[in-house]
């Protein structure tokens, strides 16, 4: 009889061990799926797009480009105070996000006088007009002001500008220029290397804080049940049960910093042939993305992008595909090079040759040049020379800042928001 009390006791401190799991499982959704819903929002917001004026080169006849990218009108003539940068961009849907002062604005103007407009002009499809004018009332009410564009590119990679117009009598300068992917399948393409590192690294963390939370009451349910047979130990300041809690916190703070460093390299890079508009007398751009030669001539296959950047160190990845590779060619003759060109600054250039033999080795061959840049934003190029009786595909390249201070400081909002919640929840 002693022994059926027992059992059904078990039972019952079973059944209320599983409801608790189920209990704490169903809160953990919720508030996992709050903070993963905040962090993707931030993302989105700091990552989820494409800074024009820091990546792409701009043009200004009426103003002055800066070293952090921003443009500044000269003064109050007419003209457009920046257009460019003649990007090319996939089929999809798009928004971008101008960010405006009006230096000169006067409080006691008439609200209804047009000061400018921003526009978004795609090569080959005036129809329809993306376009908005700015009004003195506009600026009354904010300034700086934000502009928000929503547009629609076609098939054909067209390129694309964003262009601001000022009139008469007005002084602008352009602070922000912000390219927006609407479409999911844009969103994993064009921002596939920030979009994977965060959503693996938080789907991640959840699915392990799952497991942590189901085998810890588990493991606490065990040890209930067999201290409760040895009156002397004392559960709550036992030693085994202190290393069992603390242990995977730990734990899970190494897998956190493990998984950060192994999407280091992921998370801060950018694909320059997607996002930036590179240049090619002697071959074009394809529909992949890829800058080919048109034929064996020589010159440049790929200069540009004029890319302004930071200080710090860097690295790029080329990668080069010789199409007309032949077996019975010398193996030390040169096909061409690839080098980093900072402006004003000869002396930090960086250079790799290309040889039949290293094509012989690998096709496609694959470059890695790092590099330091100096302070003052200087503009980069990545470049790619083919040496004639050669013919040349630039298939990828990507830029990697190396930077690790950079990226702990950029991602150290995750990890204190994962070690807040393990901390609660394990």
């Amino acid at each position: 009889m002693i022994v059926k009390k027992q059992q059904l006791l078990i039972t019952q401190i079973k059944w209320i061990t599983m409801k608790k799991i189920k209990s704490i499982i169903i809160l953990s959704v919720v508030i996992f799926s709050a903070v993963l819903y905040s962090i993707e929002k931030q993302w989105y917001d700091k990552e989820g797009h494409i800074n024009i004026l820091k990546t792409c080169a701009m043009y200004s006849p009426i103003g002055t480009v800066g070293a952090n990218g921003q443009i500044k009108a000269n003064g109050i003539d007419v003209g457009y105070l920046a257009y460019g940068p003649y990007v090319q961009l996939k089929a999809g849907k798009y928004a971008i996000k101008y960010k405006l002062i009006l230096n000169n604005l006067n409080m006691d103007d008439d609200s209804g006088r047009v000061v400018g407009y921003c526009d978004v002009d795609i090569e080959g499809h005036p129809e329809p007009a993306y376009h908005i004018d700015m009004t003195v009332g506009d600026f009354k009410k904010k300034n700086p002001r934000e502009v928000m564009l929503k547009f629609t590119v076609p098939d054909g990679l067209p390129k694309v500008q964003f262009r601001v117009y000022q009139y008469y009598g007005n002084n602008h300068m352009l602070l922000g220029l912000k390219l927006y992917p609407k479409s999911l399948s844009l969103l994993t393409s064009l921002l596939k290397n920030n979009f994977l590192t965060y959503n693996v690294i938080l789907f991640s963390t959840i699915f392990f804080i799952f497991l942590c939370i189901y085998f810890k009451i588990w493991k606490i349910y065990k040890l209930k049940l067999f201290f409760n047979k040895y009156k002397s130990f004392k559960f709550d300041n036992h030693l085994l049960f202190i290393i069992l809690r603390f242990k995977k916190l730990v734990f899970f703070i190494l897998f956190i910093i493990i998984a950060e460093l192994w999407f280091l390299n992921i998370e801060h890079s950018s694909d320059i042939l997607t996002g930036c508009a590179m240049y090619s007398p002697i071959g074009k751009l394809d529909s992949f993305m890829h800058i080919k030669a048109n034929d064996t001539k020589e010159g440049y296959l790929a200069y540009g992008p004029y890319l302004p950047l930071e200080k710090g160190r860097y690295r790029v990845n080329y990668k080069v595909f010789l199409d007309n590779l032949d077996s019975g060619d010398d193996i030390s003759r040169k096909v061409g090079y690839c080098d980093i060109d900072i402006e004003g600054h000869p002396e930090l250039r960086k250079f790799s040759e290309f040889t039949v033999g290293s094509f012989k080795k690998r096709n496609p061959q694959e470059v890695s040049l790092t590099f330091s840049v100096p302070e003052g934003m200087p503009k980069t190029q990545y470049r790619v020379y083919q040496y004639g009786g050669n013919k040349l595909t630039l298939s990828s390249l990507k830029l990697y800042d190396v930077d690790i201070t950079k990226y702990i400081r950029t991602h150290l909002d995750i990890l204190l928001i994962a070690i807040f919640i393990t901390i609660i929840f394990i």
